[in-house]
């Protein structure tokens, strides 16, 4: 009789257990507002879960750095950008992080944009950056590019740059072989 006494005790404490278990790292909670947050290249894991609890999207700082443990996810966080709205939980954050899951900006370049006019946009999003007015292409085509503000203006560069070029090549090829084009800056002079 004792016996079942104690079994039925350790049975309430291992069901007791588990609840706060899957309350801990399982459970929603609701954001009030949607969070963004930018983890840096070579944040560590204080820095990180410090971040999240400052922005609210974690409440509890020992049960992230737990939960990131547990799965052996330290070094697997991708640094970005990234947004978390309506219910998380830290196990969803967690594999958020783990995913790359990244936040995307998006710059829209209009007709008749210059590349002039294309640095001071980016200069406006990477203030404290030197971007170099040659590293632009010559033919920037009008589109809307996304980014993630972490990856720094190179990458954004480098990425309208190979859009463009993309772009650019694929009208070439579709171009009317009748009309007499030289080069794809007639085409872009003609527009």
């Amino acid at each position: 009789e004792n016996l079942i006494v104690v079994f039925n005790h350790l049975v309430f404490i291992f069901i007791i257990i588990i609840n706060s278990f899957f309350e801990l790292f399982f459970k929603d909670f609701s954001i009030n507002n949607q969070s963004r947050i930018i983890i840096e290249k070579g944040m560590n894991l204080p820095e990180v879960s410090n971040l999240l609890k400052k922005n609210n999207i974690i409440s509890n700082e020992l049960a992230f750095k737990f939960w990131i443990r547990v799965n052996f996810a330290e070094k697997k966080i991708k640094f970005g950008e990234y947004e978390f709205k309506n219910e998380v939980s830290i196990n969803k954050v967690v594999r958020k992080l783990k995913s790359g899951e990244l936040f995307y900006r998006k710059l829209s370049i209009i007709e008749g944009s210059s590349r002039y006019d294309l640095l001071k946009k980016i200069e406006m999003i990477y203030p404290n950056e030197e971007i170099k007015f040659d590293k632009l292409s010559s033919y920037i085509v009008a589109d809307t590019y996304f980014y993630n503000i972490a990856e720094g203006p190179e990458k954004l560069i480098k990425n309208i740059n190979k859009i463009s070029l993309d772009i650019s090549t694929k009208l070439w090829i579709q171009r009317d072989s009748s009309v007499p084009f030289k080069n794809f800056k007639d085409i872009l002079i003609l527009s």
